[in-house]
């Protein structure tokens, strides 16, 4: 019997990470096929020891530390890379560093995130074992917006890893597949706009700075994610894929809810201006509510991918993608409570 590859998972106890390795785990096929590795900024956490006591070899390394990186490659066929933007714009310190250089954190945010994106190309180029690359990222709206929107950070610093990697990098970019992960089920819990509030009346309301008429990709990264890695390495390297699991627009996504939950709902457009100054009251960074506003224009006008022709839908990459979640079932298991 040949030796299995070793499949190397940044971020392994988070949310992608973690099911990208829920799904390795569960599958007998892929059981067969890989061994894993998991990358943990903390081997002794409990998810880390839970993952070892399932087989899951766990190592410790720092994005922002090259050498712990390619140690942590050493041997790969296969990574999955995967970083986070706002666990580093809200990370107290990087927010007081960016008060230091007179910088907003989402600039700061974006320079750590590209920085870590950096590291793992870097690395991931020198392992000679390596067949492929998943990386989880997002499409430029400066570029396809030809400039209307400059400082979408979390988006460009994710979309600049993957112009690093085609620029400095070939033989790693023919490797590559990419991931574009569209907006998380449960993004409400993190800003409570993004949900249906209940209002004095007792109708449920959406308020968004959008029109709210176009199709919007939502997607559960704690459950989508391994899935789609699956069906990307059914397929050869170079392709994008649109990682939706529900493609529908905000109004109809309120009917939904308000439908499978039985309450009364209403939609609200509103201003950027309005998201930036109602955050800020909720205590979130300055230029936090901005950035989240124009997310929603940008993805309401252009669409999530800017319209990118790279990036393809599921139902185009021809191999079928089992497991993935229901957004109606979804809404009936979630506690909406803090919503009202």
């Amino acid at each position: 019997m040949a030796s299995k590859k070793l499949f190397v998972v940044i971020g392994i106890t988070g949310n992608q990470g973690g099911s990208v390795a829920k799904t390795f785990l569960s599958d007998p096929n892929l059981q067969d096929r890989y061994r894993l590795r998991g990358i943990s900024r903390n081997p002794l956490s409990d998810a880390s020891k839970s993952l070892s006591a399932q087989g899951v070899e766990i190592v410790q390394a720092d994005l922002h530390d090259p050498q712990s990186l390619a140690k942590a490659f050493e041997g790969a066929n296969v990574i999955f890379s995967v970083t986070d933007f706002w666990a580093l714009y809200f990370n107290p310190d990087n927010q007081a560093k960016a008060q230091e250089q007179e910088k907003s954190i989402g600039q700061v945010a974006y320079e750590l995130e590209y920085e870590q994106g950096r590291n793992i190309a870097d690395a991931a180029a020198r392992v000679p074992e390596l067949e492929r690359l998943v990386v989880s990222m997002l499409s430029s709206p400066k570029k396809w917006t030809k400039g209307r929107y400059q400082q979408l950070w979390h988006y460009e610093s994710k979309a600049d890893m993957i112009s690093y990697i085609n620029e400095k990098h070939s033989a790693l970019s023919a490797k590559m597949s990419g991931l574009n992960m569209g907006v998380f089920f449960y993004s409400w819990k993190i800003v409570n706009l993004i949900g249906p509030r209940k209002n004095e009346e007792g109708v449920h309301v959406l308020t968004l700075p959008c029109k709210g008429e176009n199709p919007c990709p939502l997607v559960d990264p704690r459950n989508d994610t391994g899935p789609f890695v699956r069906a990307l390495l059914q397929v050869e390297p170079g392709v994008q894929l649109y990682g939706e699991t529900s493609l529908r627009s905000w109004m109809e996504w309120l009917e939904l809810w308000g439908k499978t939950l039985n309450r009364p709902v209403r939609y609200e457009q509103v201003s950027v201006e309005w998201y930036e100054k109602e955050l800020r009251a909720q205590g979130y960074p300055e230029g936090f509510g901005t950035e989240i506003a124009e997310m929603f224009e940008f993805m309401d006008t252009y669409g999530y991918d800017g319209g990118d022709p790279a990036c393809k839908r599921k139902e185009e990459l021809g191999v079928p993608i089992p497991d993935l979640s229901d957004v109606a079932e979804y809404i009936r298991s979630e506690d909406w409570s803090p919503l009202g």
